[in-house]
């Protein structure tokens, strides 16, 4: 295992063996969240030109977590870019 410092301004460097693994380069974004006891990081990939991008959030309504969008979309959408986030990892 390789350790990174937190600075002062929640800045880190990635060891370089982590970068080459996850094919970083200058400039990629990654996305990060913590789940499982884990910080976990997915480069994201830029959309091809004209590829709508609808951003939902899951909330919590009479007790269950439901979620939401600002436009209408179809359940399966949801569980489909599920499956493909698993695949990814």
């Amino acid at each position: 295992m390789q350790a990174t410092k937190i600075r002062p301004k929640n800045q880190i460097t990635l060891p370089a063996p982590v970068v080459a693994a996850a094919g970083l380069a200058v400039d990629d974004e990654v996305s990060w969240r913590f789940e499982g006891g884990e910080i976990r990081g997915v480069k994201l990939v830029p959309q091809e030109a004209g590829v709508l991008v609808h951003r939902a959030r899951l909330v919590k309504r009479g007790g269950r977590l439901v979620f939401t969008a600002p436009v209408a979309v179809p359940p399966e959408a949801f569980a489909e870019a599920a499956r493909e986030e698993r695949a990814e990892q």
